[in-house]
């Protein structure tokens, strides 16, 4: 047999199941199963890895910030004990909030978790690392049985944070009311009612007439408040633009409400206190041109949050810089919705058009959803039980006024107030809840 007939005979072969079409589709499917699976398969599994790193990073972010906060640490560093066992102790609590963070997250896999952390003075740096196998399914026809993932979460407390405040007052006729029990009083007797309106149609305007006599309203107290606020800043503050306040109120003028439902002649940032109170000095009562303009309906506090969402806040930083502030709207209302809007309302219509119902959450979630915190102050609304329109249409939702106003607060961020004159302390004390939040640094 003369030498190479075997190799000519093969190419012949493969010439040949080339060149006959009979089956040859069913033979190339079956060539190329194999790599399509394989790369349906890479994509499901690596999905599945992405998830589950996904719920991890989720559960360590948490427990990072939760090891850092000044509640945590209150429970494990004293006095009396080292500070390596507290730290100790701490890294186990850090652990155990992890799983805890975990659990109904779907992940029902072996985790490595690596808390460490770090104290410093009045420095407190929390680093929970983690890491796992994700078993494969498809990968396993290749002799890829798991994808491992693995990551890191720090958060640090006790260190300058940056943050702007977008501050939010309500100065809506509601904030007329007399600001303390004995303030009603007094205005009970001088005006036979317990709001005082600034109505500039009438040489009477109640609002002058209760304030000659020395009774304030709950506005005038806010404004105190915010005075509060500022000095706390000074006093807090390890730089000097590390808080930076803009001014929002509804309208110094009912005219321009509720077309404008967000004054923002002041939206400037500012870190001078001292500008601070002066403009504040410049917001007042929103004044009517005559009773019972548009029907009373100048409070549309969905209005305001739609605004603050779609082009007021912008996109927040984590607040390790001057040039990335975190964002606070920091609102202080007594929370009852008031405009015209005769579709969807949830309580009894006045009229065909106003309605008056609790606040609706809607922008409130999207604004947090954005990473904006926000934080509220609720003047408590004051129950008037001897007035016919208050029993009609705020009495049956009273109870929800407040429950709706934490609803749209950031955890731990809600403060309610009563007639007793401690808006100045409580607003304060919400400044200060706010500035002690521990931050994610990585």
């Amino acid at each position: 047999m003369p030498r190479g007939t075997p190799v000519k005979k093969l190419i012949s072969a493969l010439r040949h199941l080339m060149d006959d079409r009979a089956g040859n589709f069913a033979l190339l499917t079956a060539l190329m199963i194999v790599p399509v699976i394989g790369m349906s398969g890479l994509a499901v599994d690596y999905t599945n890895a992405l998830m589950t790193k996904s719920a991890l990073g989720v559960a360590a972010d948490a427990a990072a910030v939760d090891s850092v906060s000044e509640s945590a640490q209150a429970t494990v560093f004293t006095a009396t004990t080292p500070l390596e066992t507290s730290l100790t102790v701490a890294g186990a609590k850090a652990s155990t909030m992890f799983k805890g963070n975990l659990a109904g997250s779907g992940v029902n896999i072996p985790v490595t978790v690596t808390p460490v952390l770090v104290r410093s003075g009045a420095y407190m740096t929390a680093t929970i690392g983690y890491s796992a196998n994700v078993p494969t399914t498809f990968m396993r026809i290749f002799g890829v049985r798991t994808i491992r993932v693995s990551g890191k979460a720090v958060a640090t407390s006790g260190v300058p944070t940056f943050i702007d405040f977008h501050l939010f007052l309500d100065n809506s006729p509601s904030m007329g009311v007399a600001a303390t029990d004995a303030d009603a009083a007094k205005m009970l007797s001088t005006l036979g009612c317990e709001f005082a309106c600034h109505d500039v149609s009438s040489p009477n305007d109640s609002l002058a007439k209760v304030r000659a006599q020395g009774i304030s309203v709950r506005f005038d107290v806010l404004k105190a408040a915010v005075k509060q606020m500022a000095d706390a800043i000074v006093s807090t503050r390890a730089v000097s633009n590390q808080y930076r306040v803009a001014l929002h109120f509804m309208q110094n003028n009912a005219v321009l409400y509720p077309t404008y439902p967000v004054n923002n002649s002041m939206k400037t940032f500012t870190s001078d206190m001292t500008l601070l109170k002066s403009n504040v000095d410049k917001i007042d009562l929103m004044q009517v041109p005559y009773p019972g303009y548009n029907i009373d309906a100048l409070t549309n506090i969905p209005g305001a949050l739609q605004a603050f969402y779609s082009w007021i806040i912008d996109p927040p930083g984590n607040g390790s810089s001057a040039a990335t502030p975190q964002k606070v709207l920091m609102m202080v209302t007594d929370g009852v919705d008031d405009a015209i809007r005769p579709a969807g309302c949830t309580q009894q219509l006045y009229g065909d058009q106003r309605c008056q119902e609790p606040l609706n959450n809607t922008y409130c979630t999207a604004i947090k959803n954005r990473g904006i915190q926000i934080a509220v102050l609720y003047t408590t609304y004051r129950p008037l039980p001897t007035n016919g329109w208050y029993n009609t249409y705020i009495a049956p939702f009273q109870g929800s006024i407040g429950k709706n106003l934490q609803s749209c607060a950031s955890p731990g961020l809600y403060y309610e107030v009563g007639f007793d004159g401690s808006i100045k302390n409580a607003m304060e004390a919400l400044f200060r809840k706010v500035i002690s939040q521990p931050r994610l640094t990585d």
